[in-house]
């Protein structure tokens, strides 16, 4: 994000004029300082849209589902800052805004036992666990690293089956649709990543 960039750029000047860090360090404290801007401003400014929309569940959802996911699962990268903020918010918009239309809520919500919806589900959840991590060619993974991410999104998936189930067998339906859309993103970010990493790498 841009903003997070401009504050990590200024922050760490501020902190090498203070001789709190050396100049040497400071690209290593950008990076840092930016990633956890991101990580702070953005799902802040989603839980703030979320509340604007009236849909706080539906925000709180979303990054677990999609940002806290895409930390150990991996996927797409835009190329640039811009693309990547509006990409990230166009996903977020289009995901909050959608998941409680009436057609889509018509299409996979099914009745039975075992509707459309939880099939839909489980081909998402076997993607994103077979396909993590997507590795960025960027930022090499050793093995152990590789390991780790692994272990990392399936933890993450089984908590977020463990509150799909919640959801699908009480009146809360809806949200399974949420984690529906979110883990389609997921899914489709991990098959976009690979396919493009895959072509750079050879």
């Amino acid at each position: 994000m841009l903003i997070s960039h401009f504050f990590s750029t200024r922050l760490s000047e501020a902190l090498k004029e203070s001789r709190v860090i050396d100049g040497s360090d400071m690209l290593q404290y950008e990076y840092c300082l930016e990633y956890l801007f991101d990580i702070i401003l953005y799902n802040s400014s989603l839980i703030l849209i979320g509340g604007m929309l009236h849909d706080l569940p539906g925000a709180i959802l979303y990054i677990l589902c999609v940002s806290l996911m895409k930390s150990s699962a991996g996927g797409y990268h835009a190329a640039s800052r811009v693309k990547c903020s509006v990409l990230s918010y166009s996903l977020f918009l289009t995901a909050i805004l959608t998941y409680r239309n009436p057609a889509i809520c018509a299409f996979i919500d099914r009745t039975g036992t075992f509707s459309l919806r939880d099939l839909i589900y489980a081909a998402e959840v076997f993607i994103i666990v077979l396909l993590s991590p997507v590795e960025n060619p960027n930022k090499r993974l050793s093995p152990r690293e590789r390991v780790k991410l692994k272990s990392c999104s399936i933890i993450l998936v089984s908590i977020v089956s463990v509150i799909y189930i919640f959801f699908r067998l009480t009146s809360y339906k809806v949200y399974c649709n949420m984690i529906i859309v979110c883990f389609c993103i997921n899914a489709f970010s991990q098959i976009v990543g690979s396919i493009k990493y895959k072509r750079q790498s050879v």
